[in-house]
This record gives structure tokens, sequence and C-alpha cells, in this order.
């Protein structure tokens, strides 16, 4: 009956043992799980949230700085060369292009996705409006050139930046999204770990008392032999 006993004791540690490895297995993966959750965030952040917020910014200066081309161009005091303007604003053009196509190599969401086409299409209108109203200038028609400019390219310019702030707002409230969903992964790594450590204690005790009773059982064998 002894040996049954101690056999049983060791049964049961054995088992409590393996219980504790099944629990940290799986609470193991279950925090591997959160934590690439985690760095994914991290990295979408960076690559989705402020490397599009960067070229927003960059977007926003071109737009302001060719708009301030133009307006020196057509101003009363106005000395820059027809051709050296189509030259910059050409180069402005390039780099716009180069941006907004970065921006589309981004992860976007439907509605982030759908503003950029429309800024998109509003740097290609704007760009036409640009050649009419330098090929008018050409053709010695400065006048009709700046009021064209006055009437349809400062509308298409706001246009274009009020598409850009509502990019901007998009930003900001995704990246608000994706910081909170790492706030309740980083959450449910904490509460993976403190529940594994109530459980590797529980059990731990559990074991220490076996291994007691075990103990206790070897030192008094006057007790079964009665039979």
């Amino acid at each position: 009956m002894k040996i049954s006993l101690l056999v049983t004791q060791k049964v049961k540690v054995a088992a409590l043992l393996l219980l504790v490895m099944v629990f940290v297995v799986l609470f193991s993966l279950r925090v591997d799980n959160r934590a690439h959750h985690m760095d994914e965030a991290v990295t979408t952040v960076y690559k989705d949230r402020l490397q599009p917020a960067l070229i927003i910014v960059y977007l926003s200066e071109n737009l302001h700085a060719k708009r301030i081309l133009l307006d020196n161009y057509f101003g009363e005091y106005s000395r820059t060369p027809l051709a050296e303007l189509k030259i910059q604003l050409s180069d402005y053009d390039t780099k716009n292009d180069k941006l907004v196509a970065d921006f589309e190599h981004t992860i976007l969401t439907r509605n982030e996705a759908a503003v950029l086409a429309e800024f998109k299409a509003d740097l290609a209108a704007n760009t036409r409006l640009e050649r009419r109203v330098l090929q008018q200038a050409e053709n010695e028609k400065r006048q009709l050139a700046a009021v064209l400019y006055n009437r349809e390219g400062i509308k298409a310019f706001r246009k274009s930046i009020q598409n850009l702030h509502v990019l901007a707002q998009i930003q900001s409230e995704t990246g608000q999204e994706i910081v909170q969903g790492s706030h309740r992964d980083a959450a449910g790594v904490s509460a993976i770990t403190s529940l594994l450590i109530a459980v590797a204690v529980i059990i731990g005790i559990l074991i220490q008392s076996l291994v007691h009773s075990a103990r206790f059982l070897d030192r008094n064998p006057s007790k079964f032999n009665l039979n």
C-alpha cells in the first residue's frame, strides 16, 4: 500500500509538471502572437502613417511653392522669364508625381484611397490649367492669363489643399486606432504573464504539498504494516 501511495504521489507530481509545461507552451505562443501584432503595429505606424504624413507636408510645400511662383510671375514687378517658370513648375510636378506614387505604395484605408485618388486628379487638372495659363501668357495675352489663373487657379489650389487636410486627418485617426490596438495587445500580454505566474505559483504549491506527503509516507512505514 505504501508503494502504491508513493507511486500515486509521483504520478500526481509528474502530471502537475506536465500541466505546467502545457501552460507555458500555450501562453508562450499567445504572448508571441501578441508581440507579433505589436511589432506589426509599430512598423505600420512608421511606414504607413508617419511616412505618408511627411509626404503630405512635402506636397503641401510644393503646392504653395508653385503658387508663389505664379503669383510672382503675374505680379506687377515680375522679372521671371516664362521659359524659366515652366521649368520650375515642371520640376515641382515631377516631385509631386513621385510623392503621390510613394503614398500609393503604403497601406491605404478605403476612405484614404478615395481621397488620394481625388487629390491625384486635382494635381493633373491643376497642371493642365497652368499650361493653359502659360500658353496664353506666351501668346501675349498676359492679362487674360492672369484672370484665368486668379479665377480657376485659386479654386484648384484650395481644393488640393483641402484634400491634403483630409488625408492628414485620416492619418491621425488611423494612427490612433493602431496605437489603441497596440495598447490592447500590451494589456493582453500583461494579463497572460500575470495568469502564467499565478498558475505557476499554484501548481508549485501543489507540487510542494505532494512532495511533502511523499516524504512523510516514506518516513512513517510502520503505519502501513498494521495489516
